[in-house]
């Protein structure tokens, strides 16, 4: 073999890889022939090793079968001084600022450490960073940088803080700092380089190790294994805003994945060492996890410490059945059996469970809604044993149409990402179409999720069902039903025993469904809606304060209304709030002016009624005929021509359908649009002539009531 593959500059890691691939060598047969492992071989290669032992040379020299001369120059360049430099790491231009975020927060500006000492400043950075390149909300960043009570100031504070962050990041005074952090509609987005920011880095060679994982291993191993090098700490736990944050529990997670992948890709290559120190750490921060420990007590087993896997197999066992009362998953058994037979090498593929995450992203504008989404945090998944209140197995958040019940299932689904480890499934139930979801559509989407083939599965819903909740038993995952028809739809899809939680959304509160604990979304009040429309509009409301008002009046603090009216504000170049306030003055042209696109609130409302029974949507009808919104039981049966039980009964149909709500006792209300849509439909079906004597036995009846209330007040 020639030496033509060095030169004065060339590394010994370098120069070992040229030597490897025209030998036409992988790292584990050059490992094998040399007499080394091929831990040894692939961190000579890396530069993780700078000084490797004149054994290993010699072996390797021989492995390569080198010539006389290039041997010579292969043990000089063993024997030069070098540097370390991983992949992972590329060298920063003078003056640019870095960002570290996978371990305590870190900023340097060239060499220049740059010091943070406002706690809020470090809390907005860090949250700005792990979602570089997108937009974070201006509602969220104020929720992160003041919990509780926020001054009546704080947006002008909030612009304070950017500013001072804008001069901070370019502390050498130069320009050169290269971040870019901008206003963005509704929010602000830090723009940073690769080379600027850790996770970005980390993302990058996870995204190429999954690239090239099935053609080539130890190419993805050695990706991995830079970005596993990239973590530091736990992410951010010197930032005490964001403990416990979403954002961060996900980025803890990718660490988690990556790891998990990494374990895997290594049991292919048959090389369990270089793992066993990343998942021992991993371990000790995740004590449930039995995804991180299975590949442990393998990789233990696999490097001759058989004891410590044994130990490590039998307390996580004792942790399930302490801490959740729950048997090892069959995951974790499959590992326990690999080590009972000393399976070591290339079978883990066999054991991958896949990890469905299939509810969609929540709206990036989502606002408010704040005691909702810690009602459903606390029943789903809570954060420790309590004594008052049992965690819930099923949720249901029900609402009139068009009020968010989908977009606050999403963000929670979203928030709760980690507290179910095995993932998510989601399906749309079409409960106001006229073609809902079939029970058997369903389940087939669940289980094929959940890395069940239709060849396995089975040939009837009962079968199917009785399968899901098998697969479950031992799973901890978020289960999300959206738009329900009625209980029936549901029950077939319930889990069994076991950690899996799930949260259904439906306009019928679904009365029927057993053991489910229920939220009912209200309109929004007035401060929310607000900010849901200028988040929308990513306007604030400055002189046209008062006309923004206008419009959430009259959207009836509805969030499809409020949308509707945000996206014609911002997509019809000259509709401004005083126009659009004076638009929806009129509250018979009301529901004409909410649409735009395929969002449309009398079609949203439409739907609803064609569900109800006939005697149902025929009191909604006539109740909307009323003078005020808010009648009582007896004037509701008056208006109905009904008895009061025969009233009663459709008005609680209507509750259950979330047309109506209760006020109080023997009284309800319907919102104002619905209202409105309620006399088009009483106008379009009712005859004139039972219009107005319904009206006029209201009337009498009131007048009524007032005569002997004054006769009362007389005596």
């Amino acid at each position: 073999m020639t030496d033509s593959f060095s030169t004065p500059e060339t590394g010994f890691a370098d120069l070992l890889r040229r030597h490897r691939e025209a030998a036409g060598l992988t790292q584990m047969e050059l490992a094998r022939r040399s007499g080394l492992s091929a831990t040894t071989v692939r961190d000579l290669e890396q530069r993780r090793t700078l000084r490797p032992t004149q054994r290993s040379v010699s072996g390797l020299a021989s492995a390569l079968q080198l010539d006389r001369r290039p041997a010579i120059a292969f043990h000089r360049a063993a024997t030069a001084r070098t540097e370390r430099v991983t992949t992972a790491v590329r060298p920063v231009p003078a003056g640019r600022a870095t960002v570290s975020v996978l371990g305590p927060l870190a900023v340097h500006c060239g060499e220049n450490v740059v010091f943070l000492t406002s706690s809020r400043q470090r809390a907005l950075l860090a949250r700005l960073a792990i979602s570089a390149g997108s937009t974070v909300s201006r509602a969220e960043l104020l929720e992160v940088l003041w919990e509780g009570e926020q001054p009546q100031s704080v947006v002008n504070l909030l612009h304070t803080y950017v500013a001072r962050l804008r001069r901070t990041l370019d502390s050498g005074g130069d320009g050169r700092a290269g971040v870019v952090l901008a206003y963005a509609p509704g929010g602000y987005r830090l723009d940073l380089a690769e080379d600027q920011l850790d996770l970005l880095r980390f993302r990058r060679l996870v995204t190429e190790a999954e690239e090239v994982a099935d053609r080539a291993p130890e190419q993805a191993a050695t990706l991995l294994a830079d970005a596993l090098a990239l973590w530091r700490d736990d992410p951010l736990t010197d930032v005490d805003a964001l403990a416990g944050h979403p954002a961060v529990a996900a980025l803890t997670a990718s660490w988690t994945t990556a790891a998990v992948r990494y374990a895997d890709l290594l049991d292919r290559c048959g090389d369990y060492e270089p793992v066993v120190g990343t998942l021992r750490r991993l371990a000790g921060r995740h004590p449930l996890n039995e995804r991180v420990h299975g590949r442990l007590i393998l990789a233990l087993g696999a490097t001759g410490r058989q004891g410590e896997a044994y130990a490590e197999y039998d307390g996580i066992v004792r942790r399930l059945a302490d801490q959740l009362g729950v048997s090892p998953s069959t995951e974790l058994l499959a590992y326990h059996q690999r080590l009972l037979r000393q399976e070591w090498t290339g079978t883990s593929q066999s054991y991958r469970v896949p990890v469905p995450q299939q509810a969609p992203a929540s709206v990036a504008d989502f606002t408010g809604r704040v005691d909702e989404l810690r009602q459903l945090r606390e029943l789903l998944a809570p954060q420790a044993p309590r004594t008052a209140q049992r965690p819930a197995p099923v949720c249901v958040v029900a609402g009139p149409p068009g009020v968010g019940k989908t977009a606050l299932a999403l963000a929670t689904a979203e928030r709760l990402a980690t507290a179910f480890p095995d993932g998510q499934l989601y399906a749309d139930l079409r409960g106001r179409s006229a073609r809902p979801a079939s029970t058997g559509e369903v389940l087939a989407r669940f289980l094929h999720g959940l890395g069940m083939s239709g060849d396995r599965g089975p040939g009837d819903d009962e079968t199917a069902a009785a399968l899901l909740r098998s697969v479950l038993v031992s799973r901890r995952i978020l289960l999300v039903l959206d738009d329900a028809r009625d209980a029936a739809q549901v029950r077939p899809l319930l889990p069994g025993l076991g950690g899996s939680r799930v949260l259904v959304t439906a306009r019928n509160r679904l009365v029927a469904l057993e053991g489910a604990r229920r939220i009912d979304l209200t309109m929004l009040s007035t401060t929310e809606a607000l900010d849901l429309l200028t988040t929308i509009t990513a306007v604030r409301p400055g002189g046209d304060l008062a006309a923004t008002l206008r419009v959430v009046a009259a959207c009836g603090h509805l969030p499809l209304a409020l949308r509707i009216a945000g996206v014609r504000l911002t997509s019809r170049a000259n509709c401004t709030a005083p126009d659009l306030s004076r638009r929806l003055a009129d509250p018979r042209r009301r529901l004409d002016e909410l649409r735009v696109g395929d969002l449309d609130l009398r079609a949203t409302f439409r739907s609803s009624v064609e569900r109800l029974p006939a005697s149902a949507a025929r009191a909604f009808r006539l109740l909307a005929l009323a003078p005020t919104p808010q009648v009582s039981l007896e004037a509701a049966a008056t208006l109905l021509g009904r008895s009061t039980a025969v009233a009663e009964d459709e008005l609680h149909q209507l509750v259950d359908a979330s047309m109506l709500v209760v006020a109080g006792p023997g009284r309800y209300r319907v919102s104002e649009l619905l209202r409105w849509y309620g006399r088009e439909l009483a106008e379009r079906h009712e005859f004139a002539r039972d219009r107005t004597a319904a009206v006029a036995r209201l009337a009498a009846w009131q007048n009524a009531v007032a005569v002997d209330r004054h006769r009362l007040q007389r005596c």
